[in-house]
């Protein structure tokens, strides 16, 4: 068993996390790698939380953060170092093992070259090709060996198609996300208090913040009280942030919450939120909500002949039937969006209903412990 803990002590660990919503995932791995293995080295491609966990980056997650087809082809000269980068430290510095954190355009062209070089690759949060893009299967059964999987249905598919993988959970089940206070439905009906959540990427929050605040303005004139209370992590685009605001706080009551969604979570009845992975959040937290999303034109238009599911949010996913009510392009706009959240706050059945579906996609999740199981199935790799 020492003889273990000392040949540990010497691996080489790197990690490509190349989004900052991963950050928080990967600084719970490095978390757990260092607390198994204390003496080993843990470098690439990371966020700050990661950084603060004595990873060392080479490279920086938050300046690959983009989306949609528009924002990755004017970044391109900054996908490209990247890759070099990451390419540069698989060859010399040879680590004993890769572990990739979703981020699958870039991070599967990783795979490849990692295999070339025989590399083990260990996949965590593993492409979405059930969504969108079906031909990722073959470069993950090719370029990888293992996939630790967080979302319970893809164990089959992985199964299936026999590529090795583990389900490990969900990561959002390792944190402490506050559930909605306790307030009785005739409480919640007569002065309503809701969340918005217009996204983290500044693309997401200038197409999002707008509709967001108009749909604001309607719901206030259905209920006589009504606060709102919007959440602003987009760093670099306080001017915007705030400018947009000024136009609309002498109509409405608003609250502004910097960093942490989680102080949202603890305040607010209802949410309208951005697609994405604060979503699922919302629904571990249990608090009922609709979704948005709004993307370019030529984004939306490839979206719509490459993804297969019949939802975008994760919820009704995972459930495999809509837990959640939808607004996609078009359909983003403020009237539908404001007739939907009026609908629930009005219908105590209803708004009770969504609780208990949101409830039964938290068990779905799995248990905690999630980042130590994934350390564990790493480490056995690099020491195999």
């Amino acid at each position: 068993m020492n003889e273990i803990k000392d040949s540990l002590k010497s691996k080489k660990i790197m990690i490509v996390c190349g989004e900052s919503s991963g950050d928080l995932h990967g600084a719970n791995l490095v978390l757990e790698l260092f607390r198994l293995c204390p003496g080993c080295k843990i470098f690439g491609i990371g966020g700050r939380r990661m950084r603060r966990e004595g990873f060392s980056a080479f490279f920086k997650s938050e300046d690959l953060s983009f989306m949609g087809i528009t924002d990755v082809a004017y970044n391109l000269k900054v996908i490209s170092e990247a890759k070099k980068m990451a390419q540069y430290a698989i060859k010399d510095l040879n680590p004993d093992i890769l572990i990739l954190i979703d981020y699958p355009g870039f991070n599967l062209r990783l795979a490849e070259f990692a295999k070339k070089n025989k590399t083990k690759v260990l996949y965590y949060i593993s492409p979405k090709f059930w969504a969108w893009n079906s031909k990722r299967i073959e470069k993950i059964k090719k370029f990888t060996d293992h996939s630790a999987l967080i979302f319970p249905f893809e164990k089959n598919i992985y199964d299936e198609f026999d590529i090795p993988s583990t389900f490990v959970g969900n990561p959002l089940l390792d944190y402490e996300i506050p559930e909605k206070k306790n307030r009785k439905f005739a409480e919640i009906s007569a002065a309503p208090v809701i969340g918005m959540l217009p996204g983290s990427r500044k693309g997401e929050l200038k197409r999002h913040l707008k509709i967001m605040l108009e749909t604001a303005v309607l719901i206030s004139r259905e209920f006589e009280k009504v606060k709102f209370i919007v959440s602003f992590a987009c760093s670099g685009e306080e001017d915007f942030f705030y400018s947009m605001l000024k136009k609309y706080t002498d109509i409405i009551d608003i609250e502004v919450e910097e960093g942490s969604v989680y102080r949202v979570f603890e305040k607010a009845d209802f949410l309208v939120a951005a697609s994405g992975t604060v979503t699922l959040e919302a629904a571990v937290a249990k608090i009922p909500m609709v979704i948005m999303y709004k993307v370019s034109s030529l984004t939306y238009f490839a979206g719509k002949l490459l993804i297969k599911t019949p939802f975008i949010g994760l919820a009704s996913i995972i459930a495999g039937r809509e837990v959640v009510p939808e607004f996609i392009q078009n359909d983003a706009n403020p009237e539908k969006i404001k007739n939907a959240v009026v609908y629930y706050l009005r219908e105590e059945d209803v708004y009770l209903k969504m609780i208990n579906d949101l409830n039964e996609v938290r068990a779905m999740l799995g248990s905690n412990g999630v980042a130590k199981r994934v350390a564990k199935i790493a480490l056995n790799m690099a020491n195999a």
